[in-house]
């Protein structure tokens, strides 16, 4: 009797166990099911919220008085350029070499993108470089120019 007992309570426990997993395969299925399907839809949506909410930071620091917040919108543009260009599959060490391996006429706004590229090496690069404000906002219009074309800012 004893051991009917404890061998219906292993069935028990074997039984729900089971129950249990199945249910976690399910539901990982299912999860595994709608990223597979619906990826580039969700992904790129999700992608546009933190461009879009990045780039308003960016246009807070350009209307700044403070020429420090410049180059702060300068630089953190450079890297939204990045972080695009990597997500559409352009690699190299960095966004001079992603920039130049583009194809000519796949990026309509290709040049804009090398003249803020520019602008963000001199503010690196060279010692004593003096951003105004009127090549600050040139280089973020280049910016916006081809964020727009990517299709990643409203």
């Amino acid at each position: 009797i004893l051991l009917t007992i404890v061998v219906l309570i292993f069935a028990f426990i074997l039984f729900y166990s089971l129950f249990k997993i199945w249910e976690l395969i399910k539901n990982e299925d299912e999860k595994f099911v709608k990223s597979f399907v619906y990826p580039a839809k969700t992904e790129i949506e999700a992608i546009k919220i933190v461009i879009n909410t990045k780039w308003k930071e960016i246009l807070e620091h350009l209307e700044s008085e403070n020429s420090t917040n410049w180059v702060m919108a300068i630089i953190e543009s450079d890297k939204v350029l990045d972080e695009l260009l990597l997500d559409r599959g352009y690699h190299g060490a960095g966004v001079g070499e992603r920039l130049k391996i583009i194809p000519v006429g796949v990026l309509k706004n290709l040049d804009n993108a090398w003249e803020a590229h520019k602008i963000r090496n001199k503010i690196a690069h060279e010692p004593g470089f003096v951003l105004n404000h009127r090549d600050a906002r040139k280089a973020i219009n280049y910016y916006e120019s081809v964020f727009r074309e990517l299709g990643y800012i409203d």
